[in-house]
């Protein structure tokens, strides 16, 4: 290709048209949909309502009791990722440019998915950052107003581990004093239990031919990103769709396709290359934590549990 401002121009346009298209046609990661939910945000900090308007009817006595949403909002604040490549103008010269097109194309998918490919970190560092009530996200005496909950554990992952970290969830009182009435649809683990929670959850028979009581009581779920320090964390969490969303996922900005190819770019006149460039701005939170019970497990078993029992 002969190189000239408006050949470059229009390897561009092929450029972007390969990036939104596979942007266009990326859906949820199936690892992470039900986690969450995309909101739109106009401003630096995202303000999010964690939903407050939990319990049921209840019968008017002297004065109806109000529920100050208020108490819920949580700030989320946007934050800038990117990425970029240079293409050497040997490559375009030479005519080895259309090559990159599927490069381009999977690196659309990868801005397109980008935000649900952020749910498990926003997990992880709910162990260290606060909720609306100043508690850790996943951490034991939760309060908000009247209200207060633990959803932190510390149990392996074993069939004794697991029926206390169900249990803990679906017996999870609202504000009102009475039962949510969640359900622990899914089960997340990372690649170190990912066979441990198969033959939990997965394997019909047990012990010889036995009748496994926990087949398929839940989705088993593999994170890669539960590994090193987080290896054998692990939960349950209500997913169905009567539940409002676990995770906020922040769309501020993007996924944006921008280029310096001009000749007279510095790039292009000192290097003899030329710059691409993907740029998205976002944020995912935990919003609602309610609906997990979170567990720091050991592999050998010997985690010890420190949950309260009120829940």
């Amino acid at each position: 290709m002969e190189i000239t401002e408006g050949s470059l121009a229009d390897l561009y346009v092929s450029f972007l048209a390969s990036f939104n298209s596979a942007v266009e046609n990326a859906a949820a990661p199936d690892a992470y949909a039900d986690f969450g939910e995309v909101v739109p945000s106009a401003t630096f900090k995202h303000r999010a309502l964690s939903s407050g308007l939990l319990g049921d009817l209840q019968e008017h006595v002297d004065e109806m009791e109000w529920m100050n949403v208020a108490r819920w909002l949580q700030e989320i604040e946007n934050v800038e990722y990117e990425a970029g490549f240079v293409v050497p103008r040997t490559v375009i010269a030479d005519d080895l440019y259309g090559q990159l097109t599927g490069d381009i194309a999977r690196l659309g998918v990868k801005a397109g998915t980008w935000l649900w490919r952020l749910v498990p970190e926003a997990f992880i560092n709910g162990l260290t950052t606060n909720w609306v009530d100043g508690v850790n996200v996943w951490g034991n005496n939760h309060l908000v107003a009247t209200w207060g909950f633990d959803n932190l554990d510390h149990l392996p992952l074993t069939v004794g581990g697991f029926e206390l970290v169900v249990e803990h969830l679906e017996t999870r009182l609202g504000p009102d004093g009475n039962a949510l009435g969640l359900k622990a649809t899914h089960l997340v683990v990372g690649p170190s239990q990912k066979v441990r929670a198969e033959r939990l959850i997965n394997r019909q028979l047990v012990n010889q031919g036995e009748t496994n009581i926990h087949w398929e009581d839940a989705t088993v779920v593999v994170w890669p990103a539960f590994t090193g320090a987080n290896a054998y964390d692990w939960f349950v969490a209500d997913c169905t769709d009567e539940q409002p969303p676990i995770c906020a996922l922040v769309d501020r900005e993007g996924p944006e396709f921008s280029a310096q190819t001009r000749p007279t770019d510095d790039s292009a006149m000192e290097r003899n290359e030329f710059r691409y460039k993907v740029y998205r701005r976002g944020a995912v939170a935990v919003v609602n934590p309610w609906l997990v019970q979170y567990s720091r497990g050991l592999d050998d078993g010997s985690a010890t549990t420190t949950s309260s029992a009120a829940r």
